[in-house]
């Protein structure tokens, strides 16, 4: 079993990693104006989400699984009727990659799970580096995303 996760600087850096490795990806249609409302809308579900996991002390609650749930039902309806069309596949899959840990942060009260959305924010942050519209000026987003995987992994 692995260990509770009930320390506050744990939750913020998940936040910061996750929210860094969304701006990322949001970065590469920073021409057509939407970046900072998407950046506002992905900060508010991950801070709803993580207040959610941090709220459990250790210890998931039946509360926190029904907001997992909704978070996840909505994720996939959103991907069924507005990623897809508005993406294409392999961008569409990565924002539903985002809902589902959303999802999961409802329920974060282990190392594990913890483990399990820095991880995810790799594979985000990897994907928009790999675009081909990323560009030397993603660093501002990588660099302290970087910062930010290290300060959640010394703090836990």
């Amino acid at each position: 079993m692995s260990p509770s996760l009930t320390y506050t600087p744990a939750y913020l850096g998940l936040f910061a990693s996750l929210l860094l490795a969304v701006c990322c990806n949001a970065y590469l249609d920073i021409g057509y104006g939407g970046f900072a409302v998407e950046t506002l809308l992905w900060g508010g579900l991950f801070g709803l989400t993580l207040w959610c996991g941090w709220s459990q002390q250790g210890k998931a609650s039946e509360q926190s699984r029904t907001w997992q749930k909704v978070v996840m039902w909505l994720g996939l309806f959103l991907f069924a009727t507005l990623f897809l069309y508005m993406w294409g596949m392999p961008r569409a899959g990565i924002y539903l990659l985002v809902f589902l840990q959303a999802s999961n942060n409802c329920v974060t009260t282990t190392r594990r799970q913890l483990y399990l959305g820095l991880l995810a924010a790799l594979v985000m942050a990897i994907f928009a580096s790999s675009h081909y519209r990323a560009d030397w000026t993603m660093l501002f987003y990588l660099v302290p995303f970087v910062i930010a995987v290290v300060f959640t992994l010394a703090a836990e």
